[in-house]
């Protein structure tokens, strides 16, 4: 083989290892004459490679300001520096390419680079890096501290208020393998037992969602939620921690409840006194009653104390019990009729039956719905069963349609048509209808085999 065929076949392999190669390949003169290139480059810059040869690299589309950079990076290589570079080309249709640009120098003085498209790659990675910002702003925005963990319990992520709550300083938090942090944050809580039993059940159970509370050693009180980081395949990568700051709450819930029972105390302070007066009361009454002698006015003064003995048992029953509140009828009324019926002596002959709804009262309305009882029932019991051994009353709360109709009624002797047709009709039939005037309600008698008192009032003005 002479040396013209040599030279020819050395050349034929050259072009075939420039035209295999992955990366777009540029041979070039130190004086920046392009000598040849590979395919790959030709298609990469869409130039053909006959237009490129014996032409300046100033021909390349490169972005203005990286042209000016190849040419610098080019002639540190002549003097012997090697570097990698990212450069940009802005094509015919206005499509930018980012490559990654080696060049070296071969051994007679010219150079050539090697050129690999990392568009994709690049704008992957300035997503991710956009989504990191965001991610980080999103976190640092936060009125809770954020951390985040791998598998490991190394730290992948945490925000400035994680670092304010704990008081972590930033050489602390600079910490590589995160322990310096882990001692620090184990010194700042009051219960570190507590923390590690947290901590250890979560490693036991890396699937669940957990809540607790922690105090720190400044009185600071924090609520630590924890989930685990789930990705889309299902798989866990870690765990996130929110620490949400609760001192200002708890401290105002100690407060309310310092409040609340200052409350009660002078409550019940003010329930015994109120009884106690009831009591002096009920003893002037009786004191007076035994220097009487008409019978009509003892007759008066004995109801006056009945009344006021009736109340007091009310009284005691509503406010002094606690349930000052909102009451429910089935379980206040039947324990009332019972204690009320009990006072009298008749009360072995009396057959009670009662049909109660459970409704939420407020204690003002039953209080009111209490004295009614209580002035119908002492009525019934003095008088309905005279020379009778043995009677019935059927007592009845029911809800109907948003109206209540409350009866009671006897198979007693019936009340006396005169006083009803009369204009007041007795101190405790007056008191009976204002009473019902207050609830805003209806009253009506009926005599059947007795009598039926039915009481009606809507229950939405309750």
């Amino acid at each position: 083989m002479d040396k013209n065929e040599s030279k020819i076949e050395s050349s034929v392999t050259d072009r075939s290892l420039l035209n295999i190669n992955a990366f777009g390949v540029l041979l070039f003169s130190s004086h920046g004459v392009i000598l040849d290139c590979n395919r790959r480059f030709s298609e990469m810059i869409n130039i053909d490679i006959d237009k490129l040869k014996g032409k300046s690299v100033n021909i390349l589309p490169y972005e203005p300001q990286d042209l000016k950079s190849s040419i610098v990076t080019n002639n540190k290589i002549v003097y012997g520096e090697e570097e990698t570079t990212i450069r940009k080309f802005i094509l015919d249709c206005n499509k930018t390419i980012i490559v990654s640009v080696n060049t070296f120098m071969n051994t007679d003085g010219s150079l050539y680079s090697l050129f690999h498209d990392v568009t994709e790659k690049k704008i992957i990675e300035d997503n991710l890096k956009m989504k990191s910002m965001f991610l980080e702003a999103v976190a640092n925005s936060s009125i809770d501290g954020l951390l985040v963990v791998d598998l490991q319990g190394k730290k992948i992520l945490q925000n400035q208020r994680t670092l304010d709550l704990w008081k972590i300083s930033p050489e602390i938090a600079a910490d590589a393998d995160g322990s310096r942090q882990v001692d620090h944050v184990l010194k700042m809580t009051k219960n570190p037992e507590k923390f590690f039993e947290e901590i250890e059940y979560q490693k036991k159970h890396p699937y669940e969602t957990t809540l607790d509370e922690l105090e720190l050693i400044d009185g600071t009180v924090l609520h630590r939620h924890s989930a685990p980081v789930l990705g889309e395949d299902g798989k866990n990568y870690g765990r996130i921690y929110h620490f949400h700051d609760i001192t200002s709450f708890k401290k105002a819930e100690d407060k309310i409840r310092s409040l609340l029972e200052e409350k009660e105390i002078i409550l019940k302070e003010v329930h015994h006194r109120v009884k106690n007066y009831m009591s002096t009361l009920i003893g002037l009454l009786v004191l007076q009653t035994s220097t009487l002698k008409d019978d009509a006015a003892i007759h008066a003064l004995d109801d006056a104390k009945q009344r006021l003995s009736g109340m007091m048992k009310l009284y005691e029953k509503l406010y002094v019990s606690g349930s000052g509140g909102s009451i429910s009828t089935k379980e206040y009324l039947p324990g009332l009729i019972d204690e009320i019926i009990a006072n009298f002596s008749k009360s072995e002959i009396v057959t009670v039956n009662k049909n109660i709804d459970d409704i939420i009262l407020d204690a003002k309305t039953l209080q009111t719905i209490s004295i009614i009882t209580n002035e119908l029932l002492t009525n019934i019991m003095k008088y309905a069963f005279k020379g009778r051994s043995s009677g019935t009353i059927e007592i009845k709360f029911k809800v109907n349609k948003h109206k209540i109709i409350f009866t009671i009624s006897d198979d007693g002797v019936g009340i006396n048509k005169k006083i009803l047709e009369t204009e007041i009709g007795g101190f405790g039939l007056m008191l009976v209808k204002s009473l019902v005037s207050n609830l805003k309600g209806d009253i009506d008698f009926r005599y059947d085999n007795g009598t039926e008192v039915l009481i009606s009032f809507d229950l939405k003005s309750r």
